[in-house]
């Protein structure tokens, strides 16, 4: 939430969700099952301004993002 409000510091934004215990509390889901949810918190993150992103699935966030940007794509 705080993204926008970083980000005018003027400075890049790093993001690390990444199997955090808030996603254990939204989801109900213990660390080893959070990948899902570090995924499209991460999706977020970068839609809402994150610059850097720091995840432990790297392939999987990675092909995330390439069908979010095509997703996006096709309004345009």
């Amino acid at each position: 939430a705080g993204i926008p409000a970083s980000r005018k510091l003027g400075r890049p934004v790093m993001i690390g969700l990444s199997r955090k215990s808030f996603l254990g509390q939204l989801t109900g889901r213990d660390t080893s099952e959070r990948k899902a949810a570090s995924i499209a918190g991460n999706l977020c993150a970068a839609g809402h301004g994150a610059d850097i992103l720091r995840v432990q699935d790297v392939r999987e966030t990675v092909d995330a993002m390439k069908v979010l940007h095509a997703v996006e794509s096709w309004n345009e």
